[in-house]
């Protein structure tokens, strides 16, 4: 007579949509590799068809407010700016 095998409960989806991203996350080379492929896309973005777009996105206005207590109306000084 055979045993019954133990069901093991299905992996929630959200589970299965993080687990790469956090396996990802903890390699060493992984900011590394985030900053080359930002750095590329910003390349390719500056040189192609869509550069008058690229440009346009750092002249855009940025604000961040919660409630009353904070309110920066241009938080784009915390970012690099392309060097042009």
């Amino acid at each position: 007579m055979a045993i019954p095998k133990e069901r093991s409960s299905p992996t929630p989806p959200i589970e299965r949509l993080i687990s790469p991203f956090h396996t990802f996350a903890k390699q060493a080379s992984a900011g590394g590799i985030v900053l080359l492929a930002c750095a590329i896309t910003a390349m390719i973005g500056a040189n192609s068809p869509l550069a008058e777009t690229y440009f346009l996105l750092w002249e855009t206005s940025v604000e961040v407010r919660f409630g009353h207590l904070v309110n920066i109306d241009n938080p784009t000084f915390l970012l690099p700016s392309p060097s042009f």
